[in-house]
C-alpha cells in the first residue's frame, strides 16, 4: 500500500465534505462547519490499520495511503509518521521497537540515547578542546548581549532571563552563575510650555 496504489476506506459514514486531521495513527474526521479541531470533538474517529498510513480524500472518495515519506523517496522537513521498516534510528539503524530508552525527537526521525549521548559527548570534546587553544580571559565572558558559557565558550540566547541565575551548559554541562546587568538611560521632555529667550 504506498501513495500510488491507495486502498479504499470502507466506512459509510465517511463523506467528501468531512475535514480530516491526524492525530498519530487515529483519523479524526470533522463534519464541514465544525470548527473545534478538538480530538474530544471529532464526528469519526477511525484507527489507521497500520501506523504510516493516512486517510485521504481522493476524488471524493477516502482511501488509506502510505505516507511514510522514505517509502516514496522523499527527503521529509520533518518526518512525523514512518513504517516500521524505516522507524529506525537515524544513526545506528534499530528500530524504535528494539530501544529501552526514550529516543530523541530529530528533523529526520528519531536518535536513539547511545548514539544522541555519544554525539554530545563528540560535541562536548571538540568545545572544550576550541576553548583551550582560544585562550579567552576572564574579560571575554562580561557584559556580552548573550549568555557566553565559561567553561566552552557557548553562546545560548538570553530568553527570559531577566534576573541572576545559574545555569547548566546544553553543550559542556558545565555549571555556571548568570548576572544580569542593567544600563540605564534617560529621556526628557518638556512640561508646560518651552521656554524661549
Amino acid at each position: 500500500m504506498d501513495k500510488n496504489n491507495p486502498t479504499p476506506i470502507n466506512d459509510e459514514r465517511l463523506t467528501a465534505d468531512m475535514k480530516r486531521i491526524r492525530n498519530g495513527s487515529t483519523m479524526l474526521f470533522y463534519v464541514s462547519g465544525n470548527r473545534s479541531n478538538q480530538p474530544e470533538d471529532a464526528d469519526i474517529s477511525i484507527e489507521a490499520p497500520r501506523r504510516e498510513l493516512l486517510a485521504k480524500l481522493i476524488r471524493d472518495n477516502w482511501y488509506w495511503v502510505n505516507d511514510c515519506p522514505e517509502c516514496s523517496g522523499e527527503t521529509p522537513m520533518w518526518a512525523y509518521v514512518k513504517c516500521d521498516v524505516h522507524n529506525v534510528c537515524i544513526k545506528c539503524k534499530t528500530p524504535r521497537g528494539e530501544l529501552t530508552e526514550t529516543p530523541w525527537g530529530h528533523q529526520l526521525g528519531f536518535i536513539c540515547k547511545p548514539c544522541h549521548d555519544a554525539e554530545h559527548l563528540a560535541s562536548k570534546m571538540e568545545a572544550l578542546e576550541k576553548f583551550k587553544i582560544n585562550d579567552h580571559d576572564e574579560w571575554y565572558f562580561n557584559s556580552t548581549s548573550n549568555i557566553i558559557c565559561p567553561h566552552c565558550a557557548n553562546q545560548i540566547e538570553p530568553d527570559e532571563i531577566h534576573e541572576n541565575t545559574t545555569m547548566d551548559c546544553e553543550r559542556c554541562d558545565g555549571e555556571f552563575s548568570v548576572d544580569v546587568e542593567y544600563t540605564v538611560n534617560y529621556s526628557t521632555s518638556i512640561i508646560g510650555e518651552r521656554v524661549t529667550a
